[in-house]
């Protein structure tokens, strides 16, 4: 289960490093990117290189018990990919991702604190 399934996409030298210029040339401008694509796809790896830890770390089983968490995760993610499709403002993507980041963080911490629980629980018995 992926909580980032864009993450795998194919990154090279030339999506993470250039930047479009503007350019007066019409024939140009069909060989750039779509408007805040690069923008888009640099912000999304940026957050799950940042996240990729607390995801990788929470157990998968949990998650499927926990499906608040899941739901909440899976929406937001729904939700970037519809901006991206839609090119909406850089602004409103970046507030979501930011709030999808901190849903990861949330299900990270409450995984551990459970953990943390069971185990004190474990110890007294």
């Amino acid at each position: 289960m992926s909580l980032f399934p864009k993450f795998k996409i194919g990154l090279g030298p030339a999506a993470t490093s250039a930047t479009p210029t503007p350019q007066s040339s019409k024939s140009s401008e069909s060989s750039r990117p779509p408007k805040g694509e690069i923008g888009y796809c640099t912000l999304y790896h940026q957050a799950a290189e940042a996240i990729a830890e607390d995801c990788y770390l929470i157990d998968p089983a949990w998650l499927l018990d926990h499906s608040a968490f899941y739901e909440r995760i899976k929406a937001l993610d729904d939700r970037l990919t519809v901006m991206e499709r839609t090119e909406g403002s850089e602004h409103e993507y970046s507030a979501t991702l930011a709030r999808l980041v901190t849903s990861v963080q949330d299900a990270r911490a409450a995984y551990e604190r459970e953990r943390e629980q069971a185990g004190e629980k474990a110890a007294v018995q």
